[in-house]
């Protein structure tokens, strides 16, 4: 079944088809969570958007159906020239299907570009500490050379009672004085990224 047949009138029902096959499953098998995440996919594809909105669309599959959800999210933005807006906590899931990425904190951006560059070399201090937290084998520029991980001081902030200033100031490693009492503004880097942190001299921003 080629995304050719799912045109016209046949379009929702061929879509739906479709992401059912390429996981794999029979379409006749109505139940488990691979089925109800392909079906969830294919009835947001069914009016052919060009965007994808995926919020969280692993959550509670376990690897190999978070692998196959994956492979199939992959297939579909090539095949439909499908933008994805990928909504998640899981850096592992950022790596493998996002061209660039957002670091979002207490509802602000802190930092994006793209994910290569990011995951490579984080600059907000927000961004080390997701980074670290993931355990990794070897070291980088900005990690514990232990290489084991490190978990972020403090704890969420009640978004009904955002701290003052800059919203991470409370957890972050280094914060300056001004970091309490001023909003970051939008700074653009050398390499196409954007980052919102008043301490730009000790994370090399330029």
């Amino acid at each position: 079944l080629g995304l050719g047949f799912a045109l016209g009138v046949a379009g929702p029902v061929a879509i739906v088809m479709l992401c059912v096959s390429l996981v794999g499953l029979p379409l006749g098998l109505v139940a488990g969570a691979l089925y109800l995440a392909a079906l969830g996919i294919a009835l947001a594809l069914a009016c052919q958007p060009k965007l994808l909105v995926a919020d969280e669309p692993t959550t509670a599959l376990d690897v190999s159906l978070q692998s196959q959800i994956l492979a199939l999210l992959h297939e579909l933005k090539n095949d439909m020239q499908l933008s994805i807006l990928l909504i998640t906590h899981d850096l592992g899931i950022v790596s493998q299907l996002a061209d660039r990425m957002a670091v979002m904190y207490a509802g602000k951006i802190v930092e994006q570009g793209t994910t290569e560059t990011i995951f490579s070399d984080p600059l907000h201090p927000y961004t080390i500490s997701l980074l670290e937290a993931v355990p990794r084998i070897g070291t980088g520029k900005h990690f514990a050379q232990t290489g084991r991980p490190q978990a972020l001081a403090g704890a969420v902030p009640d978004l009904q009672n955002v701290p003052s200033g800059c919203a991470f100031h409370p957890r972050c490693p280094q914060p300056l004085p001004e970091c309490n009492s001023q909003q970051p503004q939008e700074v653009k880097t050398q390499d196409a990224r954007s980052i919102r942190c008043f301490n730009l001299d000790k994370y090399s921003i330029k």
